[in-house]
């Protein structure tokens, strides 16, 4: 394998160079340990699980985070989008702080595909 020529090395910095640049616009640094994508997504707060489905028109994806604070009417409200062709994405605790199950996800996972 013959060594790089000079114009090569100095092209290849170059690349690297922009790649570099391009990664640090697109790129946001969080706790100078983890790199995650820029991306803004509009989220509505509610109050119940009821208040999910009345919104089910104006998304055709529904992601729901800290699930176990939901009341159990997520389960019904998460398998009536799944029917209608809606994908849900569900993050939540599982369990509390003492091991014991927490609010209705293990219902969810078990309703998960």
């Amino acid at each position: 394998m013959k060594s790089p020529t000079e114009e090569e090395f100095e092209e290849s910095i170059k690349e690297l160079s922009e790649y570099k640049n391009r990664l640090e616009k697109e790129v946001v640094t969080i706790s100078q340990k983890l790199k995650m994508p820029q991306r803004k997504i509009k989220s509505i707060i509610v109050e119940s699980s009821d208040e999910i489905y009345k919104l089910k028109d104006s998304a055709d994806v529904f992601g729901i985070d800290e699930a176990q604070f939901f009341d159990d009417g997520i389960i019904d409200i998460a398998n009536k989008l799944a029917r209608e062709d809606k994908r849900i994405v569900i993050a939540g605790l599982d369990k509390d702080y003492t091991g014991k199950s927490f609010g209705p996800i293990h219902q969810l996972l078990v309703d998960a595909e």
